[in-house]
């Protein structure tokens, strides 16, 4: 294996491991709603807001440095159209329309392809899923 590509493999699980703790910590995602709304109860909704930003500021953080790599892992001559979406994934000027299209190209290729490829399509199937929640 390359050592650029252990190196981006290690950088991904520390990545993984960090988002993780801040929202083991934070309680975030992994908490419920009621012990998040029982942390806070005499929180003004200030503090939360700030909270919430700073959570995804470093969220935003991991993506635009990671993103461009996966980008180049994946890539494939053979698959265009995918290499197309994944870039406009990327440089953030992807559609909803085209978001939906990206799904199962990906889904495809973290079924049937070697590891840090099966890794990089695993890790924008996640991206491209979390921008289609954020943009309803």
């Amino acid at each position: 294996m390359d050592l650029s590509v252990l190196a981006l493999i290690v950088s991904i699980l520390v990545g993984i491991g960090t988002i993780a703790t801040i929202i083991w910590r934070g309680g975030g995602m992994a908490g419920s709603l009621n012990e998040l709304k029982e942390r806070h109860k005499n929180c003004p909704v200030g503090t939360l807001q700030i909270e919430f930003k700073e959570l995804k500021a470093k969220q935003d953080i991991f993506w635009k440095i990671i993103e461009p790599h996966l980008a180049g892992i994946i890539h494939s001559p053979t698959h265009p159209r995918r290499d197309e979406l994944v870039q406009k994934l990327v440089e953030k000027r992807i559609e909803l329309y085209e978001l939906r299209e990206l799904i199962p190209l990906l889904e495809y290729e973290a079924n049937n392809s070697v590891a840090e490829k099966k890794l990089s399509a695993v890790f924008l199937l996640a991206r491209t899923q979390m921008l289609l929640i954020d943009r309803g």
